[in-house]
């Protein structure tokens, strides 16, 4: 991919203004959850 873990958290917080707090966060947790399992899955290799 083309951006870093923390360029794609701030993408989330810059957005969070317009698309609303509950979904800024969902958009947090659902990033969060992606990294986890990129990790785990490059551990694995």
């Amino acid at each position: 991919m083309g951006v870093s873990e923390d360029e794609l958290k701030e993408v989330v917080y810059l957005t969070t203004v317009r698309a609303g707090f509950p979904r800024a966060i969902e958009a947090a947790q659902t990033l969060g959850e992606l990294f986890r399992q990129r990790r785990e899955a490059a551990a694995r290799q």
